[in-house]
């Protein structure tokens, strides 16, 4: 079923920029139909007899006194309801934190707030932290982590208030710190992240589950890592802090355990060498190299000729932007083939400045719109693959060879919308805007840029 909302009025213009369009958009749903959750966690576990399967490990369950399932993400109620139709009455019991409620019985679906924490998050994290110190050796917990898990998953560590937290992940979003870093200094401000959460499950057998939303699928990043060993330090938080001008007004909770855990007053979270994850399976099951091969082979089926410009695409959005519609300037110069694909895949960041709505995938696309107008019959698109681009209620954009004259036909000056981070205003104003709904699975961001 297709999930562009307003597929018909985006495909408009002149015959060869209709076409262009067109094709741009079953890309779209290529990538959507590819990484539908539900699909891809009923591909992966497969249970037979008592012996669950996924890709190359085997868990008997009769071997275990209880098999409980916890989760923290946008995509983890539905994951709670694929475990459910595959594991049936095997399930002892859990709770996942999620963004909706799903019609689950057996796993309680808490819902809290994303991107920004709140007290219901708290709430049912401390059940899925209490859940999992409860369980003992002969246990078997599954746990299911999707995009957003980080936000969904918040516990404070002792003494650090939700207020500071929530304003420090703010602050630092609109820093334009990449997630590499949001979460560092998250894992050090919580009580279950960076490995934490594994460590409260020992000695029970711990299968992660997990959607990756990050860059390279650095299981320490994702979610913040709550399963596996953490690669950073209280100090590396405090940096982080630091380089992005944050840390002298840091708030007061968070900036007192910060010095705390330098100083070694509090413990540091659990390394690679520590025993705790000696029972933890970590498996990603869906990333944005899925997203990125459905590009490509969509492309192939329609017969357009496709290059790959980055599968690691990051840096300040605008300029990302630019940088695509320049590399399709390039290759329309190296290579005589038509229509061409240059794809890109990855997550870029906005420092914003202005007080615009919008979010990196808007303002990618508005970034690359006058490197684009060169170009004959050319097309740029962006999108968020959970449907939602950053304030906007949009996955993302288009932009063809003729957006900036029909924005000077409206009387639209584009470095004003672009200088006040206001991209989804630009877009709304020509039509533009590729509308989804929450998809719920975010494997961050896929790029499209066309030549007719």
């Amino acid at each position: 079923m297709p999930l562009i909302e307003n597929a018909a009025g985006l495909v408009k213009g002149e015959s060869s920029e209709a076409r262009l369009r067109g094709q741009c958009l079953e890309l779209l749903e290529a990538v959507f139909e590819e990484i539908d959750v539900k699909r891809a966690l009923h591909r992966e576990l497969k249970l037979s007899g008592s012996r669950l399967r996924v890709r190359n490990k085997s868990f008997d369950l009769k071997a275990f006194e209880h098999v409980y399932v916890i989760g923290f993400g946008k995509a983890s109620g539905l994951m709670a309801l694929v475990v459910e139709e595959v594991l049936g009455d095997w399930i002892s019991g859990g709770v996942v934190n999620t963004v909706e409620a799903v019609p689950t019985k057996k796993i309680e679906v808490n819902v809290a707030a994303h991107p920004l924490p709140d007290q219901r998050g708290v709430e049912g994290a401390k059940k899925i932290f209490d859940l999992a110190k409860s369980a003992g050796e002969k246990d078997l917990i599954l746990c299911l982590v999707s995009g957003g898990g980080s936000a969904l998953l918040p516990l404070p560590a002792e003494g650090v208030s939700l207020k500071d937290e929530q304003e420090l992940t703010s602050r630092l979003l609109k820093a334009g710190a990449n997630i590499r870093e949001l979460n560092c200094v998250r894992k050090h401000l919580s009580r279950v992240k960076g490995g934490q959460l594994a460590k409260a499950a020992a000695p029970a057998t711990l299968l992660c589950l997990l959607v990756s939303d990050v860059i390279g699928d650095a299981l320490d990043v994702i979610a913040s890592g709550p399963t596996a060993p953490d690669e950073c330090t209280f100090a590396s938080a405090v940096l982080v802090l630091k380089n992005h001008g944050l840390w002298d007004n840091c708030p007061a909770t968070a900036k007192r355990h910060l010095v705390e855990g330098i100083r070694k007053k509090t413990g540091d979270t659990p390394k690679k060498k520590d025993k705790c994850f000696r029972s933890v399976h970590n498996l990603v099951i869906l990333n944005n190299a899925v997203a990125l091969n459905a590009l490509k082979k969509r492309a192939s089926e329609l017969g357009i000729h496709c290059l790959v410009f980055s599968d690691k695409l990051a840096g300040e959005a605008r300029n990302a932007g630019w940088k695509l519609a320049s590399g399709l300037k390039l290759a329309a110069r190296q290579h005589k083939f038509r229509p061409l694909a240059l794809l890109a895949a990855g997550e870029t960041t906005v420092k914003v400045k202005g007080k615009g709505r919008g979010g990196r995938n808007l303002e990618l696309v508005l970034g690359g719109c006058e490197e684009l107008s060169e170009l004959e019959n050319a097309l740029l698109c962006s999108i968020g693959t959970d449907g939602i681009d950053g304030t906007s209620d949009a996955a993302g954009a288009i932009a063809t060879t003729s957006t900036l004259a029909r924005a000077h036909a409206l009387g639209l000056d584009w470095k004003k919308f672009l200088d006040d981070n206001d991209s989804h205003a630009f877009f709304a104003k020509l039509g533009d805007l590729v509308m989804t709904g929450y998809t719920k699975t975010n494997v961050m961001d896929v790029q499209i840029a066309l030549l007719g």
